[in-house]
């Protein structure tokens, strides 16, 4: 999609009230569909005792009508709660590694003295 098309699902968003929510593609740890399927796939797996496809599907029914408000909201405060994280260790990098790392050019400058 390209960038118009953002911007009129924003205003068409803001004009009925409704924030969208964009989440990074195929990224486990910041994604809340990523992390709900992988709670619905370890919830098949446990549960999962025949191995046939109709008991898979009855099992995939059962957990989809146990999300409720509460399950789905919690998967995206995890998400933001890793994101802080990420953002956390960044901001140390930046201040306490990354001025401390010199580059392959300034290597090969002090050892030529």
């Amino acid at each position: 999609m390209d960038s118009t098309h953002f911007l009129t699902c924003d205003h068409i968003g803001k004009k009925y009230g409704i924030e969208i929510f964009r989440l990074p593609k195929l990224h486990c740890s910041l994604n809340s569909i990523e992390l709900s399927w992988n709670n619905l796939k370890q919830f098949v797996r446990d549960q999962n005792t025949t191995f046939r496809q109709d008991n898979v599907k009855q099992l995939i029914e059962q957990f989809m009508v146990a999300m409720d408000d509460k399950r789905a909201t919690s998967y995206f405060h995890h998400v933001r709660g890793i994101e802080e994280m990420f953002k956390t260790a960044d901001a140390i990098m930046e201040e306490n590694i990354e001025p401390h790392l010199q580059s392959d050019s300034e290597e090969t400058d002090s050892d030529d003295e």
